[in-house]
């Protein structure tokens, strides 16, 4: 794996690049210059926005088809009290090489309560400076309320309105490499008061899963529709179901790795991964509620035939001895 280094202020991993417009690093006279990028960001009144949070993004297949590579993102760094930051980079690739060639850099700017603006792309090349502007607008906003498996309000929780599907377990569908749906436009998050009530502000116009978001937690509340400047009240209270635990004991007597696969109804999958310990026992915690069957995987050994299992809401359920199979 080769990575990109845009100096002084970020680090980005990439998948594999094509080295045909890199030099050596170590050739000093060959070294490119540096180019700057210079952000400002403001709100709807066009006043300046402190601490927005600036990210780049970069797919391979869309902007630089000849670098090979998956796509990435990172956070470049947060606005000061003038609504600016500025860096000035340079491109250094795995080996000590330099990349020399132009590159398309996708920009935004995520602030929480304000709707982020459109995203950027920017062409860099040594030597080049850029003035990228963001204007953020109101956006609208999400009200509703969340409630535990008793029906009583549940304070404290961790709310997401995400433009994803939502899989059985709460989590995000993501395709890999897909960084357009991402690190554009990142989730606004909220947390539920004392009477369980949240509001979800700064929306982009769209449609939105209300998700819980909190460790042991799954909720997803149904699709609405989220107009600029529109205030959307859920009529249903949202139930945050605490997220089970499922135990079993493997044939091998030390330490192992161990890769999950669970299955809901419709075969809709979630990975997940844990260790034994020494005796082969494991606990794997927040299994999707929806969950009716898992394949387990250790390395040196055959997957496990799909296991079947009913899970009860709030308990550990147990698997018993998992028979593991030398390839």
């Amino acid at each position: 794996m080769s990575r990109i280094l845009l100096l002084p202020c970020f680090l980005i991993a990439l998948g594999t690049l094509g080295l045909g417009h890199s030099v050596a690093a170590q050739d000093a006279g060959a070294l490119p210059e540096k180019f700057t990028l210079k952000f400002i960001a403001t709100d709807p009144a066009g006043k300046p926005v402190e601490g927005a949070l600036v990210t780049v993004a970069h797919v391979a297949k869309d902007d630089n088809p000849e670098i090979r590579g998956d796509a990435w993102s990172y956070e470049v760094g947060l606005t000061d009290s003038e609504g600016k930051l500025e860096t000035t980079s340079d491109v250094v690739m795995e080996g000590n090489e330099r990349w020399t060639g132009p590159l398309t850099l996708t920009f935004t700017a995520y602030k929480e309560g304000l709707a982020a603006p459109d995203h950027q792309k920017v062409l860099v090349a040594p030597g080049s400076s850029h003035d990228i502007r963001f204007k953020f607008t109101t956006g609208g906003s999400i009200s509703g309320r969340i409630v535990d498996s008793a029906g009583a309000p549940a304070a404290g929780i961790m709310v997401a309105a995400s433009t994803e599907a939502p899989n059985s377990s709460g989590r995000d569908i993501r395709s890999p490499g897909d960084v357009s749906r991402i690190i554009y436009y990142r989730d606004q998050l909220a947390t539920t008061d004392t009477n369980g009530n949240y509001v979800l502000k700064g929306l982009r116009p769209g449609e939105f899963f209300v998700v819980v978001k909190s460790p042991g937690f799954s909720g997803v509340a149904p699709k609405c529709t989220v107009a600029d400047r529109a205030s959307v009240v859920l009529p249903e209270a949202l139930t945050a179901t605490r997220l089970t635990a499922l135990k079993f004991t493997l044939s091998v007597t030390k330490k192992t790795f161990a890769r999950l696969t669970f299955y809901d109804a419709e075969g809709r999958t979630v990975a997940k991964s844990a260790f034994s310990d020494a005796h082969g026992k494991c606990v794997v915690v927040d299994v999707p509620p929806a969950s009716v069957r898992v394949e387990i995987e250790a390395r040196g050994f055959k997957k496990t035939p799909g296991l079947n299992f009913k899970l009860v809401d709030g308990e550990h359920t147990d698997l018993g001895q998992i028979e593991l199979e030398a390839e």
